[in-house]
């Protein structure tokens, strides 16, 4: 069975964005160190990417139809994120 490409517009998604990059934003602005057009520099010596879906790759399947990187499990939006992270539920930083 193929996965089913989401539709990335319904509003639903949009909230869910919204919130994944919040907390994403949450997470650069407690670290210290240097910025590389707003993330910390570390995030991309050994990148990683987090879905919609809490599916964390090092890797991103290139969409020129959807013009975003898209996750090569669950194929929604994936983004930038810090490199200890891991499949499920995005957690906060240790303080």
């Amino acid at each position: 069975m193929e996965p089913k490409m989401t539709n990335i517009q319904d509003p639903k998604d949009t909230q869910k964005i919204l919130d994944l990059v919040n907390k994403l934003l949450q997470r650069a602005l407690n670290e210290s160190g240097p910025l590389f057009m707003g993330k910390p520099d570390r995030w991309y010596d050994n990148p990683h990417f987090r879905c919609l879906y809490n599916h964390v790759s090092t890797v991103y399947l290139k969409s020129e139809a959807y013009g975003y990187p898209l996750c090569p499990k669950c194929y929604t939006q994936t983004f930038l994120t810090f490199p200890e992270d891991r499949d499920g539920p995005l957690t906060n930083p240790k303080e």
